[in-house]
């Protein structure tokens, strides 16, 4: 061989190998990926035995009915520097977008109650959701989970700073207040620290209608209401005068309630006079007050027609029976 022919092909043999680097430079090769649905699945999904891989070459493969993937793996198994974990499950992520009938509560509750980690991502979910509807749904799915972590949850949603979240949080303690003393306590403390008239209604409607309430609660929730009843608004009047006389032994806020039938706005006399239907006791000034409201033609017929329904529990005399008749009469003329 002569000198001329190695030079010819040691020069062929650089050429091949400069394509090669050229070829690979542009066109590196790819590196296989494999998804998992969470991030608890890369530290715990085994690798396949090599019996596993000779009898299913797909082994490490996911199905196609497998989650959308949210974490990207690197050949040795860690999860890449920049990977994203998908913070919320899909079934989270579309409460509230379908339907809302039962069958769908019923299947969503008992994966809430069944999955503590569903649970947190549905608690996460609500505390950063900006939607009205969905945070509504996304209460009321709560206001099913027995778990005390609600309610430090619904209070600091009161004091978001935003009004949907802020109303999302009054209705999940209001859900949740029956089961959870704690929900009142913080009733009671927005009674104390807000001046707000939408505020104190949404407040005072968690207190409303307690559920199982000892003696030292109620007296507490007594002595955050009362002082209400003054307040410059109609409607924190209102529901100041109800929740008393809902929540209030027999007789023990009657003269709190007669004084409140002088109130300026007729919506409030409405709600005191309705409130004797089912708290009034045998007393005679209840009597007399109530006939005067019922006679008081200045007095908004459906009012009248309350007094009327509250004296018809009481014990009247031939003379008060004669009286009462009388107003409904004239009021169904």
């Amino acid at each position: 061989m002569t000198v001329s022919t190695i030079r010819n092909i040691a020069a062929t043999a650089l050429v091949a190998v400069a394509v090669f680097f050229v070829y690979r430079f542009f066109n590196p090769p790819e590196v296989a990926i494999e998804v998992v649905r969470d991030r608890s699945a890369v530290s715990e999904i085994p690798a396949p035995t090599n019996e596993e891989v000779a009898a299913n070459p797909n082994t490490d493969q996911l199905s196609s009915s497998e989650s959308v993937a949210d974490v990207v793996v690197e050949p040795d198994g860690l999860p890449a520097p920049d990977a994203e974990f998908v913070p919320v499950d899909e079934a989270v992520a579309t409460v509230a977008l379908g339907t809302w009938d039962d069958a769908e509560i019923e299947r969503l509750t008992d994966l809430l109650n069944s999955d503590p980690a569903f649970a947190e991502a549905v608690m996460q979910e609500f505390r950063s959701e900006a939607d009205p509807q969905r945070l509504k749904r996304l209460a009321n799915l709560l206001g099913e989970l027995d778990d005390p972590a609600l309610v430090p949850l619904a209070e600091e949603m009161l004091y978001s700073g935003n009004v949907e979240s802020q109303q999302a949080g009054f209705l999940l303690l209001n859900k949740v207040q029956s089961k959870d003393p704690a929900a009142r306590d913080v009733a009671m403390r927005v009674l104390s620290g807000e001046s707000d008239p939408g505020t104190l209604v949404s407040a005072i409607n968690i207190l409303a209608r307690p559920a199982d309430i000892d003696d030292e609660q109620r007296t507490d929730i007594l002595n955050h209401i009362t002082p209400l009843i003054g307040h410059d608004d109609p409607m924190v009047r209102r529901r100041s005068y109800s929740t008393l006389a809902r929540i209030s032994d027999p007789g023990e806020a009657t003269d709190t309630l007669l004084a409140g039938l002088n109130d300026s706005d007729p919506k409030v006399r409405q709600s005191i006079t309705y409130s004797f239907i089912t708290n009034a006791v045998d007393d005679q000034a209840v009597i007399y007050t109530l006939l005067s409201v019922a006679e008081n033609v200045q007095e908004a017929p459906i009012t009248r027609q309350g007094a009327l329904q509250a004296l018809r529990q009481l014990t009247l005399s031939t003379d008060e029976e004669a009286r009462v008749n009388a107003v409904a009469g004239s009021l169904n003329q």
